[in-house]
């Protein structure tokens, strides 16, 4: 299984959010990331596909922007 949290942090790095709030971030995204990509293997996704589908939805512009119009950005 992928290091999820890895490839999380590495999508969200450069993105300027507060280090306070990154990691609970990071813990939030993984968990979406994971059960996710659970649900596509359960439905008979491939593992490749299930992985690259689950994390495209957390690539998007959309996700990012919510996220720094919410939390505070590090000084």
């Amino acid at each position: 299984m992928p290091d999820w949290k890895a490839l999380v942090r590495a999508r969200l790095s450069g993105c300027g959010l507060h280090p306070a709030h990154e990691m609970d971030v990071i813990e939030e995204l993984t968990q979406h990331v994971e059960d996710r990509y659970e649900q596509l293997r359960t439905s008979g996704v491939s593992e490749d596909e299930a992985q690259a589908l689950s994390l495209r939805e957390i690539d998007g512009d959309d996700l990012i922007g919510e996220l720094l119009d919410v939390l505070p950005k590090a000084e």
